[in-house]
């Protein structure tokens, strides 16, 4: 599967089954979820210096009590805009994120 960047600066698959979804669409989506759920937050993964990124694995982290979330949203979710599976994901990850001791 090859994932490349359009000519509209978005991010398309090629291959079965494929489904990539443009990483500042996945953020644009999350940050105001996690901001819903606890403001704080921020997105350290996807990487918005890569557009393309098939991955599916999410981090959230937040500075104040040093806490981390690692999570993987599958990209269907987004691609069918299931706003509210991917927060009954996020939601509970999010509030059972243990503080950790700065390293």
């Amino acid at each position: 599967m090859a994932s490349s960047v359009s000519r509209g600066g978005s991010c398309r698959s090629e291959g079965p089954g494929s489904g990539s979804v443009p990483v500042a669409y996945k953020r644009e989506i999350l940050q105001p979820m996690l901001d819903k759920i606890e403001l704080g937050w921020v997105i350290a993964k996807p990487d918005p210096l890569n557009p393309c990124e098939i991955e599916t694995k999410c981090i959230f982290q937040h500075p104040v009590g040093y806490r981390e979330v690692n999570i993987a949203i599958g990209n269907d979710l987004f691609q069918l805009g299931k706003l509210d599976d991917i927060e009954n994901l996020v939601r509970p990850a999010i509030q059972a994120a243990e503080r950790t001791s700065p390293l």
